[in-house]
Protein backbone atom coordinates (compact mmCIF):
# COMPACT_ATOMS: atom_id res chain seq x y z
CA UNK A 1 0.00 0.00 0.00
CA UNK A 2 1.15 3.41 -0.39
CA UNK A 3 1.07 6.83 1.09
CA UNK A 4 2.20 10.41 0.98
CA UNK A 5 1.74 13.50 2.42
CA UNK A 6 2.75 16.82 3.25
CA UNK A 7 2.78 19.02 5.73
CA UNK A 8 3.65 22.98 5.98
CA UNK A 9 6.27 23.45 8.55
CA UNK A 10 6.08 26.97 9.81
CA UNK A 11 9.88 27.74 10.82
CA UNK A 12 12.22 24.58 9.87
CA UNK A 13 14.66 24.20 13.25
CA UNK A 14 17.21 23.22 10.78
CA UNK A 15 18.66 23.48 7.99
CA UNK A 16 17.26 21.36 4.79
CA UNK A 17 18.02 21.23 0.79
CA UNK A 18 14.93 21.67 -0.89
CA UNK A 19 14.91 18.54 -3.26
CA UNK A 20 13.54 20.18 -6.03
CA UNK A 21 15.72 23.27 -6.67
CA UNK A 22 18.91 21.87 -4.79
CA UNK A 23 18.93 25.11 -2.75
CA UNK A 24 19.52 25.25 1.44
CA UNK A 25 16.09 26.02 3.29
CA UNK A 26 17.77 28.27 5.67
CA UNK A 27 17.00 27.67 9.66
CA UNK A 28 13.64 29.78 10.47
CA UNK A 29 12.40 29.73 6.72
CA UNK A 30 9.00 28.21 6.27
CA UNK A 31 8.65 25.05 4.22
CA UNK A 32 6.66 21.74 2.90
CA UNK A 33 7.93 18.62 4.02
CA UNK A 34 6.63 15.69 1.83
CA UNK A 35 6.74 12.06 3.15
CA UNK A 36 5.89 8.70 1.21
CA UNK A 37 6.38 5.51 -0.05
CA UNK A 38 8.33 5.65 -3.46
CA UNK A 39 9.39 2.15 -5.32
CA UNK A 40 9.15 0.58 -2.04
CA UNK A 41 11.16 3.10 0.37
CA UNK A 42 9.86 5.43 2.76
CA UNK A 43 11.09 9.24 1.70
CA UNK A 44 10.94 12.50 3.56
CA UNK A 45 12.13 15.65 1.72
CA UNK A 46 11.76 19.30 2.03
CA UNK A 47 10.44 22.10 -0.74
CA UNK A 48 10.37 25.32 -0.88
CA UNK A 49 7.03 26.69 -1.28
CA UNK A 50 7.38 27.82 -4.33
CA UNK A 51 9.38 24.92 -5.88
CA UNK A 52 6.83 23.17 -4.49
CA UNK A 53 3.72 24.60 -6.52
CA UNK A 54 6.37 24.88 -9.55
CA UNK A 55 6.93 21.25 -9.59
CA UNK A 56 2.95 20.23 -9.01
CA UNK A 57 2.25 22.87 -11.74
CA UNK A 58 4.60 21.46 -14.29
CA UNK A 59 3.56 17.25 -13.91
CA UNK A 60 -0.42 18.95 -14.00
CA UNK A 61 1.18 20.48 -17.53
CA UNK A 62 2.81 16.98 -18.42
CA UNK A 63 -0.48 14.98 -17.28
CA UNK A 64 1.68 13.17 -14.97
CA UNK A 65 0.75 11.52 -11.92
CA UNK A 66 1.85 8.54 -9.37
CA UNK A 67 5.56 6.72 -10.56
CA UNK A 68 5.55 9.21 -13.46
CA UNK A 69 5.89 12.26 -11.11
CA UNK A 70 8.67 14.44 -12.29
CA UNK A 71 11.27 16.45 -10.50
CA UNK A 72 11.13 20.21 -10.46
CA UNK A 73 15.29 19.72 -11.77
CA UNK A 74 14.14 17.56 -14.38
CA UNK A 75 12.56 20.01 -15.88
CA UNK A 76 13.74 20.02 -20.10
CA UNK A 77 14.94 23.45 -21.16
CA UNK A 78 11.73 23.40 -23.04
CA UNK A 79 9.49 23.82 -20.21
CA UNK A 80 11.84 26.81 -19.15
CA UNK A 81 9.73 29.55 -20.67
CA UNK A 82 6.90 28.21 -18.62
CA UNK A 83 8.36 27.99 -15.52
CA UNK A 84 9.96 31.49 -15.78
CA UNK A 85 6.40 33.00 -16.74
CA UNK A 86 4.41 30.91 -13.79
CA UNK A 87 6.85 30.80 -11.00
CA UNK A 88 9.77 33.26 -11.57
CA UNK A 89 11.23 32.53 -8.13
CA UNK A 90 11.96 28.98 -8.89
CA UNK A 91 12.94 29.70 -12.06
CA UNK A 92 15.40 32.06 -10.41
CA UNK A 93 16.69 29.18 -8.38
CA UNK A 94 16.64 26.58 -10.46
CA UNK A 95 19.44 28.79 -12.27
CA UNK A 96 22.21 29.22 -9.39
CA UNK A 97 24.16 27.75 -7.76
CA UNK A 98 23.91 27.27 -3.89
CA UNK A 99 26.50 29.78 -3.11
CA UNK A 100 24.95 32.28 -5.74
CA UNK A 101 21.17 31.73 -3.77
CA UNK A 102 22.46 31.93 -0.12
CA UNK A 103 24.49 35.44 -1.34
CA UNK A 104 21.47 36.34 -2.67
CA UNK A 105 19.73 35.98 0.79
CA UNK A 106 22.53 38.14 2.23
CA UNK A 107 22.47 41.07 0.66
CA UNK A 108 19.89 43.83 2.10
CA UNK A 109 16.61 44.86 0.35
CA UNK A 110 16.68 48.56 -0.54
Amino acid sequence: MSFSGEKTVKATRKRHVCIACNKFIEIGESAINWAGMTDGDFNSVYYHHECRAAEIGLNDLAGLRGDEWMGLSEADREDYPWLKAEHPIAYRRLLMTREQAAALKDTPVE
